[in-house]
This record gives C-alpha cells, sequence and structure tokens, in this order.
C-alpha cells in the first residue's frame, strides 16, 4: 500500500468505515506528517504539513478527520484536529498547560476522548564526594525531564530538559536558581551540554535538522 519513504512508516489505522489506513511517516527522529492510503490501494493523501513531532493519533468517529497529539506550533505538545479533506484548517483542541501528552484515542461511540498525560519526575541532585554519609540534596525539578548537567569553571551549571514541550537547553547557578532558557530549536532533540574552559561557550549535540554544529556553537553565547 506504501513505498519506502524517509525513515518509513508507523502507527496504521483503519478508519472507521475501513476504506482507509492512516499512517504516521516520521521525517526525522523529531518529525512526522500524517498520511491516508485507501485501503483497496492507490495514491497516498498527506493530512499533516508541519514536519512536527507527532506523539499519536486517532480517527474520529465520523472518519473525517484524525486527532493528534502535535508539535506543530512553537514546539508545545498539544492537541490538534487535522481534516483528511482538507477543506478545513488545523484546530486546536488543548493546549500545552496539560504538560506532556500522547497517544489520543477517540470513543467509537460516545464521542468522547482520552489521552495520556506524561508525569515524570527525573531531577538533578548533588552530593559531596568527601561527606558520602550526608544525603544528596535535590537542585532541579519540574513537571519535565532534567539530565546531562555539567558544571562550568565558574560554577555554574548546563543542563538539558524537556520542560517546555520541548528539549532544549538551560542553564543556571550553582544551587539551582536563575534557570534560564538559553536555546529556542522546538521541534528537534538537543542533549549532552558541554562547557568551553573559560566557560563563556557551550557545546552541544543537535538531532533532527541539518544544521551544522559551527552554526549551533557559534549562535549560543553563555
Amino acid at each position: 500500500l506504501t513505498s519506502p519513504e524517509g525513515l518509513g512508516v508507523s502507527e496504521p489505522r483503519f478508519s472507521p468505515d475501513g476504506k482507509w489506513i492512516a499512517v504516521d511517516r516520521p521525517l526525522t527522529y523529531t518529525a512526522d506528517d500524517l498520511f491516508v492510503v485507501p485501503r483497496a490501494g492507490g495514491s497516498a493523501r498527506r493530512v499533516t504539513h508541519d514536519s512536527a513531532w507527532i506523539g499519536g493519533y486517532d480517527w474520529t468517529s465520523d472518519g473525517r478527520s484524525l486527532i493528534a497529539i502535535s508539535a506543530r506550533q512553537s514546539g508545545k505538545r498539544e492537541l490538534w484536529q487535522f481534516w483528511v479533506q482538507g477543506k478545513r484548517d488545523p484546530e486546536r483542541l488543548a493546549s500545552s498547560e496539560f504538560g506532556l501528552i500522547r497517544a489520543p484515542a477517540v470513543a467509537r461511540r460516545k464521542g468522547t476522548l482520552a489521552w495520556v498525560r506524561q508525569v515524570s519526575d527525573t531531577s538533578l541532585w548533588r552530593m559531596p564526594t568527601k561527606e558520602l554519609h550526608n544525603p544528596p540534596e535535590r537542585l532541579l525539578s519540574s513537571i519535565g525531564t532534567q539530565q546531562d548537567a555539567q558544571w562550568s569553571s565558574d560554577g555554574r551549571m548546563a543542563f538539558s530538559s524537556d520542560r517546555s514541550g520541548s528539549t532544549e537547553i538551560y542553564i543556571a547557578r550553582a544551587d539551582g536558581s536563575e534557570q534560564t532558557q538559553v536555546t529556542g530549536f522546538n521541534n528537534v532533540l538537543v542533549a549532552e551540554p558541554r562547557w568551553s574552559p573559560d566557560g563563556r561557550w557551550l557545546a552541544f549535540v543537535e538531532i533532527g535538522r541539518a544544521s551544522c554544529r559551527e552554526e549551533c556553537r557559534s549562535r549560543w553565547s553563555a
């Protein structure tokens, strides 16, 4: 029914009348679009045109649209309705105030909608190396994930977090105060920040877009 393009396809879903199959086609590791293809065979029709992260989707009970978790605006994970025929603009159903959401499911008869709200408590901690009997101290915590902590020569901390709905790089003081977001790539994955010896620059890994290391390194000065 489909031929391999990009990274392939995933999550096939039959329409309620069984005449169409929707698929998620990843374009990169952090960008997707939704397509539908006739069950009997034929050309695939593109439903979304955002090349944005998608965290699951489902058909509406009338088969006229797809409900999807999409980061199509500002990298925020939100609930959207996309019309299969493309005659109406996408409609946002729930905003990012719901946190990290995924896997929407539409009831076939009652017209209700369910989704998963992902709540994690992945925090950054510190403890003295010479007084191991003392309990660790939690420095950073949010509704998202904090990881890849790295100290600078002047005692500041860089780390990655997905608290905003997309993974970005942050810096903070040694005690965890004055947390500041320093990247704004939205629909890409950034990780592993590392300070330059003088504490003026950050190098980090970027996955999901074709920009180069020099661009990233020259853009973000700490």
